[in-house]
Formats: structure tokens, C-alpha cells, sequence
């Protein structure tokens, strides 16, 4: 054999193992690949070839119990991509854990490279992940191990821990709703909602699966109204009765109906960034029946749950909003306008002076109706800067054993620091104002302070968040002036060993 083949033929051998082929393969419509391939793009390159498919595993289990003696069984696994759209049918947990098939961008020898999803997941008896102060984080593809005909990611991000439902909770939410929705045509996600009748209804959401099948787990008896929501689409909506221990089946078509733009702008409070700083945000529209904070008080987490793909800037594009924003393919629906949780060292000010209250809107037949009005421009809110948060969780979710020792930045024009710890459902376990006067607590613009033994105690292997609000004075009254950012401050504490 010549010398001069064998790196050819060593290159032939390699994509052959990893089954890649290039012909016919369509990567819009993700087919034209021979039986056990997938069409998959190549990183660096300008189209896609054909791959050995790419699967999650992981484990659902009870966050109480731990992973080793707790897996749940009939969870309802989702994978969803950056604008929240599924890219797979739902997979159902087993004893033994899940799998769902993802797409992958590919190295030219078929390794993956991360496929850029996070994950969801419903359990009767659970509250859902992601949900409260629990964020879910994009999966990575570090460690992928090849063998039987496909590519296998398994990791701690693919496994899935749930919080249980107080036994009450548990008890009193024992219904749930089933069915099929139908998917666009983009294949956009698709959110379903159940919300209760009356003047302040409740929702609880699900996002249906890529093949349009959904369940809505953990409702109280009462009356619904069930309807689905996904950007560029408009879909009926239908009334629905249930009592304790129903599951009924409610299925969802599409209508047709117009859909608006959101228009609005954002400001930012003058003088808030440090000089050089450059601002930019995302915004998102979550539905209003989710949000946990409509008078603007701050005292709740202030979130909601977000509808799939309605965000500025669009597709999964890096925050860059400074100050008008528009938002295309709006269903009806009666939504708030928040900054997006991503951390961009902003957040919304919400001290309750003019053009800081929660910004709520109705779309009804394409029209869009505004609450707010702010000097003229419909939707507008402010925007301040952050407190900065050092520790813990200070870039991503973070583990702390033993006592925690919390670090936030001093600011300009705080009279106290209210320090909140939030436990995964947002509930307050521990709070304290802090006067930041107070030698020893701010040294060098750091302020810090241990959680005390006093405080309630922490409960192994739980997930916690640190939320630090910076308080001042507006004609006499105290108010937030800023806080720290959504997603910092996440921590899972661990007992240290005996």
C-alpha cells in the first residue's frame, strides 16, 4: 500500500465508524440520511451530513431523596431549545432513567458538540423544573461516549432532580389534563396553559412536545380555561371542569386568527452604570396569570412563565435591547413585559416611583391594549443597575457545604441592604436588613456577611437563592433602589460531613 493513501484511507475508515455521510442529506427538513443516521450541521462548515444520532440519559428523581434510592417513575422529560421550542418527543422516566434523541452540531469525525437544549420536566406530585429559583442550564455535550450506534451524553446536567409537593399540595392538586395540540408549521414551541376562571386567574403550563402531545399535571379541582400559546399562532380555547383525581383529555387546533407586535421601549434610570458601561437587555412577554409580583411590590421573585420564542432580541440572540423593543407573532392573551432573566448587569427597577410598576398588556384579535403609559410610550419600563453578587452562585449555580458566606457589592445611596435567602419554591426561609454603615459588614465596596447559626437550618442537597435588595430613600419613603440579578445567588447546600 502506498504511504501516501493511508492517511486517506485512515480518515475513510473514522467517518465510516462514526457513520457519516454527506449525500442527500437535508438539513431544514433534518432527512435524506440512510436507516440509524441523522442529518446534523458540521461545525465550521456550511451544510450537514449524515451522523450517528445523539441521546441524553439521565435520571428524574426526588430532590429529598437523592438519585441513588430515589428515581421517579412516569416523569415527563422535554427537550427544548433556546427560544423554548421542543426538539424531541416527550420521554417518559423510568426507574431506571430516560433517553431522548437531540440535535447535535457535529465535528467533522461525528464527536458533538454541545446541542444547545435544556431541559423540562412534570411529575404528578412535583413541582416542575424548571420553576421558583430553579433555572435549568444548557446541557453539555463534555464527555459524550460513542458505541452501539449513536453518541451518548450523561452527565449532571441531564439529570433532573424535582422538589415534592407538601403532602396538603400534593392532596389538593390531584387532577390533570392531557391531549394533543397542534404544532405550526415552523414547528415554534407551544406552551398550554390551564387557567382558573374569575378576576385574578391562576395558570399552570406545560410545554407540549415537538409531536404536539402535552399533559398539565398537579391542578386543584375547579374550572379551566385551557388554551395554548406559541408565537406566530393563534389557537382556541375551551372551557373545562375537573374534579379530584380527573384526568381529562383536551385537545387544542390552531385557528388562524391574526396575531400583533408588542411594541415598547426601555430606559435606563441616568447615572445608574458605571461611566463607560455599556447597557443592553432582552425583554421577554411571560403570561400574566404566572406572574407572582402584580403589584410591583418585589417582595415575590418577580418572574412568570415565559412563552416560547417571544423575546427581543429574536432567536436566542445575545441581549442587546438599550431601548425600543419589538416583539412579532403575539397571540391573544393578557401578558407582562419583563426584562429577560438573562445576567446583563441590569435589572428592572421597581421602586415604585413613576414608570416602574409591572407593564401588562392584552392582545385581543391582533390588537395590542396597554395598561401602563409613561410619558406617552405604551409598555415602557426602567431599568437600573444591578447589585453586584460575588458569592455564592456569583456566574452559575454553585455547591457550598456548611455555613455560607454571602458577598454582594456596596453601592451609592443605600441606607440598608435587605439580605433574603429564598428556598426553591421562593419561599423566604431567612431575611435581615443590614445597615451598610457598619463596620465590619462593607469593606473596599464588598459586603459580607456568614449565615447565622440562629437562622433556620439549611436542608441537605436543597437549592437556595441569595437575593440582596439595596434600600434608600424617595420623599421620605424607603424603596428598592436595585437588587441583585435573577439567575445569581443559586446554590445547593450540601451538610458538611460529620
Amino acid at each position: 500500500m502506498s504511504r501516501n493513501l493511508r492517511p486517506f484511507l485512515l480518515a475513510a475508515a473514522l467517518l465510516a465508524a462514526c457513520g457519516k455521510k454527506s449525500n442527500g442529506c437535508d438539513l431544514a427538513a433534518r432527512s435524506g440520511c440512510s436507516d440509524g443516521l441523522v442529518c446534523e450541521a458540521v461545525v465550521g462548515g456550511s451544510g450537514g451530513a449524515c451522523f450517528e444520532p445523539v441521546v441524553l440519559e439521565g435520571t428524574v428523581y426526588d430532590l429529598s431523596v437523592g438519585k441513588a434510592t430515589g428515581a421517579i417513575s412516569g416523569a415527563r422529560v422535554v427537550a427544548v431549545d433556546v427560544n423554548g421550542a421542543p426538539v424531541a418527543p416527550v420521554a417518559i422516566s423510568s426507574a431506571t432513567g430516560y433517553t431522548v434523541q437531540v440535535p447535535a452540531p457535529r465535528a467533522p469525525d461525528g464527536t458533538p458538540a454541545d446541542p444547545d437544549v435544556t431541559l423540562r420536566a412534570d411529575a404528578s406530585g412535583f413541582e416542575p423544573f424548571p420553576g421558583g429559583i430553579r433555572v435549568a442550564l444548557p446541557v453539555s455535550a463534555a464527555g459524550a461516549v460513542h458505541g452501539q450506534g449513536r453518541w451518548t451524553i450523561s452527565n449532571p446536567l441531564t439529570d433532573v432532580g424535582l422538589v415534592a409537593l407538601a403532602p396538603a399540595d400534593a392532596a389538593a392538586r390531584s387532577a390533570a389534563l392531557h391531549g394533543h395540540v397542534a404544532v405550526p408549521p415552523d414547528q415554534a414551541g407551544v406552551m398550554v396553559a390551564a387557567e382558573t376562571t374569575g378576576a385574578t386567574p391562576k395558570g399552570y403550563t406545560t410545554v407540549a412536545s415537538a409531536d404536539g402531545a402535552y399533559a398539565v399535571l398537579n391542578l386543584p379541582p375547579g374550572d379551566y380555561t385551557v388554551r395554548a400559546y406559541a408565537r406566530g399562532s393563534s389557537y382556541e380555547s375551551k372551557a373545562q371542569t375537573l374534579q379530584a383525581g380527573d384526568d381529562a383529555q383536551v385537545d387544542l387546533a390552531r385557528t388562524g386568527a391574526a396575531t400583533a407586535t408588542v411594541q415598547g421601549s426601555v430606559k435606563l434610570v441616568s447615572g445608574s452604570l458605571p461611566v463607560g458601561t455599556t447597557f443592553h437587555t432582552s425583554v421577554i412577554l411571560v403570561l400574566a396569570s404566572t406572574f407572582d409580583d402584580p403589584a410591583g411590590t418585589g417582595q415575590t421573585l418577580g418572574r412568570g412563565d415565559a412563552i416560547p420564542g417571544l423575546r427581543a432580541p429574536d432567536g436566542g440572540a445575545a441581549p442587546s435591547i438599550t431601548s425600543a423593543y419589538s416583539i412579532a407573532g403575539v397571540p391573544d392573551g393578557r401578558y407582562v413585559a419583563l426584562a429577560g432573566y438573562e445576567n446583563d448587569d441590569v435589572v428592572r427597577q421597581i421602586s415604585g416611583q413613576g414608570g416602574t410598576a409591572p407593564v401588562f398588556l392584552t392582545v385581543a384579535g391582533g390588537v395590542v391594549t396597554g395598561d401602563q403609559v409613561t410619558a406617552g410610550a405604551v409598555n415602557e419600563f426602567k431599568m437600573v443597575a444591578a447589585v453586584p453578587l460575588y458569592a455564592p452562585g456569583a456566574d452559575a449555580p454553585a455547591d457550598v457545604i456548611g455555613a455560607p458566606t454571602f458577598d454582594w457589592g456596596d453601592t451609592s445611596s443605600t441606607d440598608f441592604y435587605r439580605v433574603r435567602l429564598l428556598d426553591t419554591s421562593g419561599n423566604e426561609v431567612w431575611t435581615a436588613d443590614l445597615d451598610p454603615r457598619t463596620t465590619p459588614l462593607c469593606v473596599a465596596k464588598h459586603c459580607t456577611v456568614a449565615y447565622p447559626s440562629a437562622a433556620p437550618s439549611l436542608s441537605d442537597g436543597l437549592t437556595y437563592q441569595l437575593r440582596v435588595e439595596a434600600w434608600g430613600t424617595n420623599a421620605s419613603l424607603p424603596v428598592i433602589n436595585s437588587r441583585t440579578e435573577d439567575l445569581r445567588g443559586i446554590f445547593t447546600w450540601h451538610a458538611p460531613a460529620p
